[in-house]
Order: structure tokens, then sequence, then C-alpha cells
């Protein structure tokens, strides 16, 4: 097997290697959650709103009551948002979660196969060029596209998480609606009381 295959293959196994550890977590901390007994929510006016921070090298963090979400200490953000039992906010963080596993799997995917396109590529050493046959071309584009694709995924994903957050401060302060909420069911609602006049 050629020098460039071996090191190629290493590379990818180094990849899902560094990877598999986090995947492999996401279920044991599903499961430690279920098994706590959490104590019953607070009542809507003890709730406290989540604060969200954007900063440029950590992305978006959420805390709660001085916690950070999602962090080593305090509740993770899901604990929070499905205590509050608003089906729209629960909707949110749950197609959130579905969002970020097919955006990683599509990202580190499309990585594996322009990586592996690559490293399927020959090089002459007589003229010291990369001979790119149609097989690796096609792989390395269906892998940068589907890294796209799957990089696209996890924006959506970021987005449907800071909605599920915007909903549940939403009630939490008490801005949530009902009125409003008939009034996009179809139902009759009052539309003094739902755009304030």
């Amino acid at each position: 097997m050629p020098r460039f295959l071996r090191f190629g293959f290493a590379l990818i196994l180094l990849m899902a290697l560094s990877v598999l550890p986090a995947l492999a977590d996401a279920p044991a901390s599903a499961k430690k959650m279920k098994a706590k007994n959490p104590p019953p929510p607070p009542p809507m006016a003890l709730r406290h709103p989540i604060v969200a921070k954007w900063t440029t090298l950590q992305g978006m963090r959420y805390y709660h009551e001085g916690f950070e979400l999602d962090g080593k200490m305090g509740p993770t953000l899901g604990s929070v948002i499905y205590s509050l039992n608003d089906p729209q906010a629960t909707a949110l963080l749950r197609k959130s979660e579905n969002d970020e596993s097919v955006g990683l799997f599509g990202s580190i995917g499309g990585s594996g196969l322009f990586l592996t396109g690559l490293f399927t590529s020959n090089y002459n050493q007589q003229t010291n060029q990369i001979n790119i046959s149609p097989a690796s071309a096609i792989l390395m584009s269906v892998g940068l596209v589907t890294e796209f694709i799957g990089d696209l995924v996890l924006i959506e994903s970021r987005t449907s998480k800071f909605a599920a957050v915007e909903r549940y401060n939403q009630v939490v302060r008490g801005e949530d609606d009902p009125s409003v909420e008939n009034w996009k069911s179809g139902q009759p609602a009052d539309l003094s009381v739902a755009f304030n006049f």
C-alpha cells in the first residue's frame, strides 16, 4: 500500500477517534439526566429568564440564575426549558438537538469523503504534480458539498436553540399572549388585545 494512502487512512482514523468520545458521551449524559429525579419546577412567578451572551471566541452562551447552562456546574439548557412544559419551546429545542446531530454527521462525513478523495489521488514524483482521477474528484466534490450542507444545518440548529430560549423567556416574562396564538390557528380573537390598541 502506498505511503500516502496509509497516511490518509491514519488521518481519517485519528479524526474519527477524536469525535467518538463526544458522540459516545451524549447518550450517557441523557441517561444521567433521566436517572436523576429533578425537583418539581418552581411556579411561573419564581422563574427567571435565560440570559444569552455572545462572545467572539466562545460563541453563544446561555446563563440561568448565575450558572452557565450546558456547563460543568448547574443545570442543562434542556432541563430548564423542558421543565416549563411549553410545547413550542420544547419542539424548538428538540429540532435544535436533531439538527445538531445531522449537521455534525454531515460535516464530519463530508470531511472524511474529501480527505479520502484527496489521499486516493496519485502523486507523480517525476513531475511533482498530483494526478486526480475522476473518482477522486467526485469524492472530493461530494465531500465538500456534504460538509457545506452539514455546516448550514449546524447553523440552523443554533438558530433553533436561540428561538427556544426566546420562547422560554416570553413565557416566563408573561409576554405569551394566547389571543395571538388563537389568531394564528384561525380562531377568532380580539385584535385589540393582540395588537395592544
